[in-house]
């Protein structure tokens, strides 16, 4: 109860009855000490209608000013217009960009399994593949030309990296009876010098999860570099194998708004068991690369590419010159999808041998479904031309997928159809069918273990006198990577190799185990 005296609640009445008088001239009726709207009902004293308000809250933009005659319960939340602002998902931290992919701007032959550094290629010839290594197939042409200009900013570097490795193999000649095995020591050290973002290149000598996580970096980049890792391969039961081998490479590309230019050589020499001639040989091999992409709409693209390759084997073996020139027509079909129409020219020369030519049209399709799931596929006709020989008509493919099903596994699905030229005395050419597959698991952050294989047949065209061969070639892997710090890894692996052949001679059966150290400065 307010202590006023009776005097001054006297003087005081006046007061409240010139404002009762003042409120109801203006229409403005209260309830409690809040007024009321005009036309709104009295309450009775005690009913919830006379319950005083709160406080009123200030209103933010994009707030929703809510009925208090509604009520609302405490789990329940007033639905959101259309139109209310959102704020944007956080932007993900981009990982360290030190992670390979081919210098190639179309289907390049397939790289060495990325756990091996400098190591001999598989026997079977190699073939053209889709390589699909989460790269970003759609990207933002801004923020292409702005990584390009951020990387090429960054000067001249050099790179220095190399391995070494110790490796028992059960059957080093390949041969079907009377195998020779053998235990060799492999050290290749390597350096490289460049201008822009080139370190991707060296995937192989890279720790495991930059290889296990690939960037979207590489479409755009600007940079040129060159290479030298020679390797020195000591047998110490067959000493005259032992070799100093060398391989050197040169690739560059740059990206203008809508163009991008890119080459790339590369020579090695090489003391390898081929599968193709079914022996151990010394062969000089160099393959070339120059080609163009240009965005001529905002959903098409041109691309075109010239390929030069040389097979210089030792002896009297038919050395190979191959020539090929490809253009595609790309176009932007879905969001997450992109289509291109292809056509390939080209010829081969055969020391000693029958030429040949060959044209290809082929289909292409890119799909980048979700941050898991990515594939690349191509498809279509060969018709190539020998010499003094009926022309033939094979079918070519290639598929690459990607998936990722969980952050700490990664499968990669390859598939291919192409036809070689033959360096055997026997045949000209001959058609590869293949398929491959790898599973990567990462432990701990620091350790992936891969388990790996693949098969390929290979179907040789029957020469003039009658002759005819079919290889089913099988391997498979297992290995245990170990990123020991940024610039050093570990790895062991056993390996599984088998050819089948029609010709006894083709024929073998070989086991590698093999302990490594790569390192990367």
């Amino acid at each position: 109860m307010c202590p006023l005296s009776g005097p001054v609640r006297l003087l005081l009445l006046p007061v409240f009855l010139a404002t009762g008088l003042m409120g109801q001239e203006s229409g403005v009726r209260f309830r409690g000490d809040v007024p009321l709207a005009p036309g709104a009902p009295p309450s009775s004293p005690g009913s919830l209608e006379a319950v005083e308000l709160p406080e009123p809250k200030p209103v933010f933009p994009g707030s929703r000013i809510i009925d208090p005659s509604k009520a609302v319960t405490p789990t329940e939340r007033p639905a959101q217009p259309e139109s209310a602002g959102q704020l944007p998902d956080p932007v993900p931290v981009a990982k360290d960009p030190q992670q390979a992919n081919p210098g190639g701007l179309n289907d390049v032959p397939v790289l060495q399994d990325p756990d091996s550094i400098n190591i001999p290629p598989p026997p079977m010839p190699p073939t053209d593949v889709p390589q699909l290594d989460n790269a970003n197939l759609f990207p933002n042409e801004q923020q292409q030309m702005e990584a390009a200009l951020d990387e090429s900013s960054k000067g001249w570097k050099l790179i220095v990296h190399g391995g070494l490795r110790a490796a028992w193999d059960s059957n080093i000649f390949i041969q079907e009876t009377g195998a020779q095995s053998d235990f060799i020591v492999t050290f290749s050290p390597g350096v490289a010098v460049g201008i822009g973002e080139f370190r991707q290149e060296f995937a192989a000598a890279g720790t495991f999860i930059n290889r296990f996580d690939r960037t979207d970096l590489d479409l755009g980049r600007r940079f040129f570099f060159l290479d030298y890792n020679p390797s020195y391969h000591l047998y110490t039961s067959n000493s005259g194998e032992s070799s100093l081998e060398h391989d050197i490479r040169v690739a560059g590309r740059y990206t203008f708004t809508k163009l991008t230019l890119g080459a790339s050589a590369r020579f090695e020499t090489l003391n390898v068991a081929d599968t193709d001639l079914g022996e151990r040989i010394s062969m000089r091999r160099f393959l070339g690369q120059i080609g163009g992409e240009y965005a001529l709409t905002g959903k098409t693209t041109l691309e075109a590419t010239l390929d030069h390759s040389l097979r210089d084997y030792e002896g009297d073996r038919k050395d190979i010159t191959e020539y090929r020139a490809t253009g595609w027509v790309a176009y932007q079909a879905l969001p997450k999808t992109n289509v291109a129409l292809g056509y390939t020219h080209g010829w081969v020369d055969v020391d000693n041998g029958n030429g040949q030519s060959f044209d290809q049209i082929q289909l292409r399709a890119i799909w980048k479904g979700t941050e898991k799931i990515s594939a690349k596929v191509s498809g279509g006709m060969e018709w190539r031309g020998i010499e003094n020989r009926e022309d033939t008509t094979n079918a070519t493919f290639a598929v690459g997928l990607i998936y990722k099903p969980f952050d700490a596994t990664s499968i990669f699905i390859n598939g291919f159809r192409r036809t070689n030229t033959s360096a055997s005395g026997f045949n000209e050419s001959y058609s590869v069918t293949g398929f491959d597959a790898r599973v990567i698991q990462r432990f701990s952050q620091k350790y992936f273990l891969t388990a790996a294989g693949g098969i390929q047949t290979a179907s040789y065209n029957e020469n003039i006198i009658g002759f005819s061969r079919e290889d089913d070639y099988q391997w498979t892997r297992f290995s245990l990577g170990w990123d020991v710090s940024k610039w050093l890894t570990a790895l062991i692996a056993y390996e599984y190799r088998t050819n089948d052949s029609n010709q006894i001679r083709r024929s073998f059966e070989d086991h590698l185990f093999y302990i490594q150290f790569s390192f990367l400065f």
